[in-house]
């Protein structure tokens, strides 16, 4: 390594000084511009972390709403069971009346059939009686008329 005198050592101690005074205002420059940006970005973050919360808060709220749907509609479903049970009770009381009329018909039916079969009965014997009476009537005629 050559010497060198002082006046070159200062002189040269002189730049190194000048070239890290100007990189220290251009780390200066690029620390500023660095925050800069680094607080743009953080800026940006919690505006679209602030619009984030805002969309969650509104789907949360019409997800309540559609539960709140869904709860009201269960229950309507509920109540139209309830009236479909209830239709179905009715429709069962009713099918059991229409069964209990259905042998009452039967047994009314079969009465009529016996009642008619006792008419025809009675109509034979008033018939056989009204012949009997007509054949004693005669009889009676011919034997008033013999002893007359």
């Amino acid at each position: 390594m050559p010497e060198y005198t002082h006046r070159e050592r200062l002189d040269r101690l002189e730049q190194v000084v000048h070239i890290l005074a100007e990189d220290q205002v251009s780390l200066r420059e690029l620390v500023s511009s660095l925050a800069t940006e680094t607080r743009k970005a953080f800026d940006k973050v919690a505006e679209m972390s602030a619009e984030t919360g805002r969309q969650m808060r509104e789907t949360e709220k019409r997800m309540r709403e559609t539960d709140e749907r869904i709860r009201e509609t269960d229950l309507r479903f509920r109540a139209t069971d309830e009236r479909f049970q209830a239709t179905d009770e009715r429709f069962q009381a009713t099918d059991e009346r229409f069964q209990a009329t259905d042998e009452r018909f039967r047994v009314t039916d079969e009465r009529f059939r016996v009642t008619d079969e006792r008419f025809r009965v009675t109509d034979e014997r008033f018939r056989a009686t009204s012949d009997r009476i007509d054949k004693l009537v005669v009889a009676i005629g011919e034997f008033i008329r013999r002893n007359n």
